[in-house]
């Protein structure tokens, strides 16, 4: 056994969660900057009547001498930018792990990020053409990051030792709350500093920095060499077949669903419904995304201690997680919903959110290495289909933006729907490896040979 392979998966680790960084950095870079670029006084008196009173203010100061406001775009046109991004995820995602499995994860987070960051640079650009031609950017941007996750969760899952699992996919993951942080907490002062465009010329660059350090470790150390073959026919029949897959695609909705109402939603939410200015809603999307952070590694490792103590079995601990979160994130959407221009108790409760959202993500992320860690890249690539809460959640909020207590109806319906799938999670949560784990596919062409010697049943190779 290598001596030095704890600190090499430490450093892996400290990458991935970079890599996540930088895959959230540029997904979310535009929910912050939309503030600016578009011209809300052309579009504020639509809905300025069932908006708060410092909203007007809080708007027209986003866009004070920065160059900024200067696209004339129709609040369906901003959902569509906002929102194109998960049409082009959800496809790639739900493939994603397989993508990974064929071109080899390492090599797949290289390119993926790398031409993402690309389209980061043009982002400006293509900006000023016309609002579908950004949106269509946003698709191509969306259908590269598909297979990030799965390949990152891949390459992690496959280097954990036990008891330390969900700590480590937890701790890699946590990189997303680090690339809103940026996003989010940093993007309102590079535009008040620089101008909107540098949030995206900014992220581009950062992410090229990152690569090389990425390239050069995994290819130093031949990650790729031991952990990128091809691993077994996946078996398709029984995957389809599983309640569970179904289960982890619901909660991926739903928590997707969530987080697009705190990250892409929630800036325009803050400044040009309640008015808190677009500096002070920054330093709040600050506070939240270093909260995530901090919790979703925290819950990982409270998950992994309660584990090896075995005070409580790890269903047990799994579905208190869960219920609480969920109880959690339900007081505080219907609170949001009846908050009314109260900035003060807004923000507050967005920051109680984000103490039940990380909780309830560490009970399903698990889920495909508790189900089938042989198949766990492709079970969270599929786990990504729930990604259609991304863009159906802006859609939804476009279409009430200019009827009175619209944001009242978009926090009440999520609070319902969290409500409602968090107590299916918890009644069906899994705790056990499916039999499957350790089948593979035959092709049609052996199976009447094999089914003469016996060796195989139900379509599935028997071990």
């Amino acid at each position: 056994m290598c001596s030095f392979c704890g600190y090499l998966r430490y450093l892996l680790v400290f990458l991935g969660l970079l890599g996540c960084g930088m895959d959230y950095m540029l997904r979310y870079n535009i929910s912050v900057a939309i503030v600016a670029m578009v011209n809300n006084s052309a579009t504020f008196s639509v809905n300025s009547s069932y908006a708060c009173p410092a909203a007007s203010n809080a708007s027209s100061d986003a866009q004070s001498s920065t160059g900024a406001g200067e696209y004339n775009w129709t609040p369906k046109e901003q959902g569509l930018v906002l929102g194109t991004f998960f049409w082009g995820y959800v496809i790639t995602k739900a493939i994603g792990g397989r993508i990974a499995e064929i071109l080899g994860p390492t090599f797949t987070v290289s390119l993926t990020l790398g031409l993402c960051s690309i389209l980061s640079f043009l982002t400006p650009t293509i900006a000023d053409v016309h609002p579908l031609a950004l949106a269509f950017l946003r698709l191509l941007m969306g259908l590269l990051q598909g297979p990030i996750f799965p390949a990152i969760y891949s390459i992690i899952s496959r280097w954990t030792l036990p008891g330390e699992t969900t700590t480590m996919i937890s701790a890699s993951m946590s990189g997303a709350s680090l690339g809103a942080l940026v996003a989010l907490g940093l993007s309102g002062i590079v535009i008040k500093s620089f101008g909107w465009r540098w949030v995206f010329w900014g992220s581009g660059i950062v992410t090229l920095a990152w690569l090389p350090f990425w390239v050069l470790y995994t290819e130093l150390h031949r990650l790729s060499k031991n952990h990128n073959q091809l691993r077994k026919k996946v078996p398709w029949s029984r995957i389809f077949k599983s309640k569970y897959v179904y289960l982890f695609m619901m909660m991926e909705f739903v928590n997707v669903w969530t987080q697009t109402i705190m990250i892409s939603e929630g800036p325009t939410f803050l400044t040009n419904q309640v008015g808190i200015r677009l500096d002070d809603a920054s330093k709040l999307n600050t506070i939240l995304t270093v909260l995530a952070q901090f919790l979703i590694i925290f819950y990982g490792w409270l998950s992994d201690f309660l584990e090896r103590r075995e005070w409580l079995s790890m269903l047990t601990v799994r579905r208190l997680f869960q219920m609480f979160g969920t109880l959690v994130m339900v007081g505080c959407l219907m609170g949001l919903a009846f908050a009314g221009c109260d900035a003060f108790e807004v923000a507050v409760y967005f920051i109680v959110l984000i103490i039940g959202l990380p909780i309830t993500i560490v009970t399903y992320i698990i889920g495909p290495m508790i189900i089938a860690p042989n198949y766990a890249g492709t079970l969270t690539g599929m786990m990504g289909l729930g990604t259609i809460g991304g863009f159906l959640l802006p859609l939804f909020v476009s279409l009430f933006m200019d009827k009175k207590n619209g944001w009242m109806t978009v926090f009440l319906v999520s609070a319902a729907i969290n409500l409602v799938t968090g107590v299916i999670y918890v009644i069906w949560m899994p705790n056990e490896e499916e039999e499957w784990n350790m089948y593979e596919e035959i092709p049609e062409s052996d199976k009447d040979g094999m089914k003469k010697n016996g060796k195989m049943k139900g379509g599935t190779l028997t071990q």
